[in-house]
């Protein structure tokens, strides 16, 4: 788990009325910190994400791009035939370094020289 379930837990997030279970408080829905806590919980858990189908990258250096909770991810296929995912930002800490889908090229290169997929 995350920082936010390991320094937080729910109930002292959310306050329920007095009046029981059934009506939601309105801070679940905009605070901050239930929300990292969801993304905890729900995306960076342990447990497997659907992030495409195979058939979607069948070349060497295709590759797609998905999100898991607020996370960019791409998923891109080796030059072995194998699957790879990866958290979709640059090192650097800029955007992310493709959109939607296609096919890597090594002769491309980004200024800090690295593949570039676009």
């Amino acid at each position: 788990m995350s920082q936010a379930v390991t320094t937080r837990p729910l109930n002292e997030l959310v306050k329920w009325p007095e009046g029981g279970y059934t009506r939601v408080p309105l801070n679940v829905f905009t605070d901050p910190g239930i929300y990292a806590w969801e993304q905890d919980l729900i995306f960076r858990g342990p447990a497997w994400s659907f992030l495409g189908l195979e058939v979607e990258i069948p070349a060497p250096g295709d590759y797609i791009t998905n999100r898991i909770g607020d996370t960019p991810v791409i998923v891109v296929r080796k030059p072995d035939g194998a699957v790879n995912a990866l958290v979709n930002r640059s090192s650097h800490g800029g955007p992310p370094t493709a959109s939607s889908s296609g096919r890597c090229s090594v002769s491309r290169t980004t200024p800090q020289n690295r593949p570039r997929c676009a």
